[in-house]
């Protein structure tokens, strides 16, 4: 009788015991799915804020383009001189806040990657061909180094638009009749896609955090703007599975921004 008493009471407290910890993951379910709901939430507020801002800066800003109709009207040298003074500041406002819309939309609503083949020289060629006129503009060289064209598979338009931000700081920050090189190396499972220049030159210390939004190290690397575009070819990257890495040598040495991109497109590149 005793036995039967003791096996009775050791099954209760087990239905007791079943039952608590029942009741307690029922409630971290409940508490779960409510912050996945403020979550989803706060996304769709954000989402929101970020197109009501967008189109309060463009509003202002198309008014402003108006000040070109100046143009047709015979000025003195004196007004000239202060339209250059507001044509350049309004190409800065425009060009920040292209940069900062462009950054959010990626953040708000990440592209779909579509992978394609396409060989590295086509890709590297009709990127440099879309910068000629700023290669021309900004008296900077570019030499090409591929002793062997080979195929990838990647997303196309993803990946010219992640050269294009790098030729583009590649250009801009040279120095007068400067260079830009532009190769290409395997290793392993992965293709490294280089441009190294002899502009600027990026800290040591500044080569990690020149890549984030914002950043008083990108900012201070681009030395006007929000400091979005490294940034945006980040992200940019990480759609693909690639990675985007930066090296310098330090200030006045050039820099050399290399996107890693993997052979099989489903192989994901490890973060830096």
């Amino acid at each position: 009788m005793e036995d039967i008493s003791k096996f009775l009471k050791r099954d209760y407290n087990s239905l007791v015991t079943d039952k608590v910890l029942n009741d307690e993951i029922e409630r971290a379910y409940q508490l779960l799915q409510k912050a996945y709901e403020d979550i989803d939430k706060l996304r769709k507020e954000k989402t929101e804020f970020i197109s009501f801002i967008t189109h309060l800066l463009r509003t202002p800003l198309t008014n402003l383009s108006a000040f070109h109709l100046l143009e047709k009207y015979n000025i003195s040298e004196e007004q000239q001189e202060i339209l250059n003074i507001a044509k350049h500041g309004y190409r800065e406002m425009e060009y920040i806040i292209n940069r900062a819309i462009e950054y959010f939309s990626i953040v708000t609503d990440p592209p779909t990657p579509n992978f394609e083949k396409i060989d590295i020289l086509t890709l590297i060629g009709d990127s440099i061909f879309e910068k000629l006129e700023k290669f021309r503009e900004m008296k900077v060289n570019y030499f090409v180094n591929i002793e062997k064209n080979i195929t990838i598979e990647t997303d196309i338009d993803i990946v010219f638009k992640i050269l294009n931000i790098l030729i583009d700081n590649a250009v801009k920050f040279n120095r007068k009749h400067g260079k830009v090189f532009f190769s290409y190396n395997e290793i392993d499972d992965k293709i490294l896609i280089n441009i190294q220049d002899t502009g600027l030159g990026i800290k040591k210390d500044a080569l990690e955090k020149i890549f984030f939004p914002f950043s008083v190290q990108n900012i201070k690397f681009h030395s006007h703007g929000a400091g979005l575009s490294l940034a945006i070819a980040k992200n940019l990257s990480h759609f693909i599975n690639s990675e985007l890495t930066a090296d310098s040598e330090g200030l006045g040495l050039g820099s050399t921004f290399t996107l890693i991109l993997p052979q099989n497109p489903n192989f994901v590149i490890e973060k830096k």
